[in-house]
């Protein structure tokens, strides 16, 4: 079995992803995104099927955090 990782940095709204990934790792970001909903869905296409995305949510005030904590 070949393992490989890949670290991809960019504009995360711009970025072209497509669902190639086995694990997305989201750290440190979402607080800083113009459009936080439209952040995960763009996290949520490059993540292959079966797949795994890690969210560090740090805004306690939003409805998803509450999910949460």
């Amino acid at each position: 079995v070949r393992r490989s990782s890949r670290f991809v940095q960019g504009d995360l709204l711009a970025f072209p992803l497509k669902a190639e990934y086995d694990v997305v790792i989201c750290i440190g970001v979402l607080a800083h995104v113009s459009d936080v909903s439209r952040a995960i869905a763009c996290l949520a296409t490059a993540v292959k099927r079966g797949g795994t995305c890690i969210l560090q949510i740090t805004d306690l005030e939003t409805p998803l955090a509450r999910l949460f904590y």
